[in-house]
């Protein structure tokens, strides 16, 4: 739900051909018809919703049948390298 990520989305894909729809909507309570999309991204989100089951289900509805879902979260080592040089400060970390 953040129109700033589509706006600089929008700006860095604006020399392709194809027309591009972006949309920014509460995917736990999605307006979308079923079918709706060739792609949906799911960037770095699915850790805040509150039913992750849900939303999958609701990813997977709104997507045309040989749909593209790209989704990227964070795993348990996410920015271990950095947590590695805070204990060299701060061993308590």
């Amino acid at each position: 739900m953040s129109p700033g990520m589509l706006e600089k989305t929008s700006a860095n894909l604006a020399h392709l051909s194809r027309t591009i729809t972006y949309k920014t909507f509460n995917i736990q309570d999605t307006p979308e018809p079923d079918e709706t999309f060739d792609t949906a991204f799911s960037n770095h989100m699915l850790y805040h919703v509150s039913d992750r089951q849900k939303t999958i289900s609701e990813l997977h509805r709104i997507l045309k049948p040989g749909g593209l879902l790209l989704a990227a979260t964070n795993g348990a080592n996410h920015m271990i390298e950095l947590a590695k040089l805070v204990q060299q400060f701060d061993p308590s970390y």
